[in-house]
């Protein structure tokens, strides 16, 4: 397997994404949206097998909507994240103290 990129299926067929093109995972239900610089992709997958399947090292489960590229995250603050698109996204109360906790390695 390789830890650059992740098979998801996408408008019927597999295809593989690399992982550092990915800025954050939002949940629709059993399907998630990849937000990337240039376009936005839905895989059919649930968040919780997304997250299962990501790097941890690479990836953050901020809400339960939300998984985030850490190296894409510009400003934390209490309540949010600001990626380097300039997309705020929330922090949920029970995400809180773990995004802290991992962000301060």
């Amino acid at each position: 397997m390789n830890i650059n990129e992740i098979t998801l299926y996408i408008d019927g067929t597999f295809a593989s994404i690399e992982l550092a093109k990915i800025h954050y995972f939002r949940s629709y239900g059993n399907y998630v949206k990849l937000a990337m610089q240039k376009n936005t992709l839905v895989a059919k997958i649930t968040t919780r097998e997304l997250e299962d399947s990501l790097p941890e090292e690479l990836f953050l489960r901020i809400h339960k909507s939300y998984i985030v590229n850490i190296q894409k995250i510009q400003v934390v603050t209490d309540n949010g994240i600001l990626m380097d698109d300039q997309t705020k996204l929330p922090i949920g109360k029970t995400y809180k103290q773990y995004v802290r906790r991992v962000l301060s390695k």
